[in-house]
């Protein structure tokens, strides 16, 4: 069982390393440093937020998506369980960036004079780096209560002491009218557009491939209307080809229906 704790669970797995830390190169070393500073930046503004116990500002501070998953009042209780309200100082020894996503580890030093390893993620919104998620294998607390203070001990009569339950996979998550799913329901929404936009394009010049493996970049952040529609608009980035999709969906009593759509695509110079 994977004994991590987390908050903000994070915004999306995207393409190709271009970024990582640790070069043995002193000039190298710095570029990767300059372009990882304001991932770095954000990452220890939202944790010195709460260390000072500006929980709010945090909960603003976060990436869009997480805030539309998550109450600022659940998010408080997190982080308090959490122990990063005790946040003294951060020393992220790894660093690395794929596209819109930062993923920095390192140590979180407590006011208390503890400490615990942690993994920071960021998503690069428009008005720059945002964090999605904070997990730490040693985090102070749980996010749930234990059922009992009681240790039991296993039951030797019916199965070996040393027998192990079969580990289950997480729950899909359920399609819910009115509430904006999560991002990777999100990424495999826009991800079935862009197929069926694909087919249709076929055979004029445009290369789905530079995308098709591409997190989309949401503009603004996904919301459902007054309407009762999912209402999706943004970029798909890639090397030589850009898509720009504005989605609408239609909820049908067990999952989100595309009723609209309008996807145009465009060659770019490659960077």
């Amino acid at each position: 069982m994977d004994n991590k704790k987390k908050i903000l669970i994070g915004a999306g797995v995207l393409g190709g390393v271009v970024l990582l830390c640790g070069c043995g190169c002193g000039g190298l070393f710095f570029a990767v440093n300059q372009v990882t500073k304001p991932a770095v930046t954000a990452a220890e503004r939202f944790l010195t937020l709460l260390g000072d116990g500006k929980i709010s500002e945090a909960y603003a501070s976060a990436a869009t998506l997480r805030r539309n998953e998550q109450s600022v009042d659940d998010f408080a209780a997190e982080v308090k369980q959490l122990g990063l309200t005790d946040y003294a100082s951060a020393s992220l020894s790894s660093k690395q960036i794929e596209n819109n996503t930062a993923t920095l580890e390192g140590t979180i030093k407590t006011k208390k004079g503890g400490s615990f390893p942690v993994t920071i993620k960021l998503f690069k919104e428009n008005d720059g780096w945002h964090v999605s998620s904070v997990t730490s294998p040693d985090a102070v607390a749980s996010t749930k209560p234990p059922k009992s203070t009681e240790t039991k001990r296993p039951d030797t009569k019916t199965k070996p002491p040393d027998t192990k339950e079969e580990s289950k996979p997480p729950p899909e998550e359920k399609p819910m009218a009115g509430k904006v799913p999560g991002p990777m329901a999100l990424r495999k929404m826009t991800d079935a557009a862009l197929q069926d936009f694909a087919q249709k394009f076929k055979g004029k010049g445009f290369n789905f491939d530079a995308i098709k493996d591409v997190a989309p970049v949401f503009e603004p952040a996904p919301m459902v209307g007054a309407d009762g529609r999912l209402v999706l608009k943004g970029h798909i980035p890639g090397k030589g080809t850009k898509a720009t999709f504005e989605l609408k969906y239609q909820f049908d009593n067990t999952d989100w229906r595309l009723a609209e759509s309008n996807m145009q695509f465009e060659s770019t110079p490659n960077q």
